[in-house]
């Protein structure tokens, strides 16, 4: 999730306007410290780790609507469904089946086939269901099998 919102915070640094971000951390700090210190009290690592998802989920769920009222102007919706969501969702559930598919106990080889497997069906179900990327990737193949034909 801290990935997904580096372009957002580049494009607001491209404009020049470092006040979102700014209030965004400063709400951050007094909201998350205590958040922080409960969690790991609690639930050492775990909680840590739970709080940094909490909050760069709070980034992408706050900071992006109000960006896209300023930036962006109508690309919200498509930006969540279309180039986060959707492939967000067949790359779980192709790693889902995967997982339920795969038998509990198997040598180590034969679990790292299997999950070398999962892993190239999960890219491949991601490339499929993102416009560009599919794209990108059917034009790369018939330039490679064009290359190999000659």
């Amino acid at each position: 999730m801290n990935g997904l919102m580096y372009l957002p915070n580049a494009l607001q640094l491209a404009y020049g306007w470092v006040t979102l971000a700014f209030y965004s951390n400063l709400l951050a700090i007094f909201v998350f410290l205590p958040l922080i210190y409960f969690l790991v009290t609690h639930y050492g690592a775990i909680g840590a780790a739970s709080a940094w998802a909490i909050l760069n989920a709070s980034y992408i769920a706050f900071q992006l609507p109000v960006m896209h009222r300023r930036l962006l102007k109508g690309e919200l919706h498509r930006w969540y469904f279309q180039d986060v969501g959707l492939p967000l969702f067949a790359t779980l559930s192709v790693a889902g089946i995967g997982r339920i598919l795969m038998p509990k106990t198997l040598p180590l080889l034969d679990t790292l086939v299997s999950l070398v497997i999962i892993l190239g069906a999960t890219y491949s179900a991601s490339i499929l269901v993102t416009p560009l990327v599919r794209a990108w990737a059917f034009n790369f193949l018939k330039n490679l099998w064009i290359t190999y034909k000659s």
